[in-house]
């Protein structure tokens, strides 16, 4: 077998097609005029045929790697517009006499607004005291009747924190009743609040300020006061748990001695104003 070159194969190939090409235009009739058309793209010439693969056949020559097409660059987005911002609309004309009248109705309301506030503040403190036992305005223990009574009839014991003066009666009053018992008085005169004190040599209260005197029992005696001393209530506890405290009149307190006696000064017993100034 003859062996044949590449270019033997091309060339025979080429023949071959220029012949068979020459006798379809013979065997083809003339063609009709027709209007001109546009040129057909050339044909893409068939690639050779291959040659048989022998273990004698000249290796292929290296075919030349395609170029790779360049990337197209991306067109770049048009920026968005910016948004038009709306135009804020015209503020309308205020009479100036309305403005007026909604200032004074605000004025009108913050002021009822503010007193209701004030009002409820105040109920609510003395609703719920913030006191503390052993503090004036609440509970004050003063601990067992035999350690702090004094003597019946005898000079009245001070107790400044507690503001009052725990005295021990058994005598009368000035319309000759009985006051028998303990009874703990306000320190404060019912005159105009000043604090008056207990003079051993006159044997009774006096107040340095304007004048007014109380009996022991605290009962008015002469002066501008227009009551007697007002009294605290007195809670005595008893050693089986049971207990007792001063009646709704303020009326002094019967003990045995061994209680435990509890001053309220949270609940203050106003004097009597059944008196005849001086």
């Amino acid at each position: 077998m003859v062996k044949r070159t590449p270019e033997e194969i091309q060339a025979q190939r080429e023949a071959w097609l220029a012949k068979k090409a020459a006798k379809k235009t013979a065997q083809a009739p003339p063609p009709a005029p027709a209007p001109a058309a546009k040129p057909e793209p050339a044909a893409k010439p068939e690639p050779a045929a291959k040659p048989d693969a022998t273990p004698e056949a000249a290796p292929k020559a290296d075919k030349p790697a395609p170029a790779k097409p360049k990337a197209t660059p991306k067109p770049k987005a048009a920026p968005k517009p910016a948004p038009k911002k709306k135009a804020a609309p015209a503020p309308e004309p205020v009479d100036p006499n309305i403005s007026r009248r909604e200032l004074l109705n605000y004025a009108w309301l913050a002021s009822i607004g503010l007193f209701a506030v004030e009002t409820v503040g105040l109920s609510l403190w003395f609703a719920f005291p913030n006191f503390k036992q052993g503090e004036f305005g609440w509970a004050f223990p003063i601990g067992s009747a035999l350690n702090v009574l004094p003597e019946v009839n005898a000079d009245p014991v001070p107790f400044t924190d507690g503001k009052f003066w725990l005295v021990n009666l058994d005598t009368e009053g000035p319309n000759g009743e009985k006051r028998k018992g303990i009874m703990a008085l306000f320190k404060v005169c019912t005159h105009l609040g000043c604090l008056y004190d207990w003079i051993p040599v006159t044997g009774r209260f006096e107040c340095p300020c304007h004048g007014s005197k109380f009996s022991l029992t605290g009962d008015y005696i002469a002066g501008p006061a227009r009551r007697s001393l007002d009294r605290f209530v007195i809670i005595a506890q008893s050693p089986d748990g049971s207990e007792i405290q001063t009646d709704a009149d303020g009326n002094p307190l019967e003990v045995n001695g061994d209680e435990i006696l509890v001053i309220d000064t949270g609940q203050r017993i106003l004097g009597s104003s059944d008196i005849t100034p001086a």
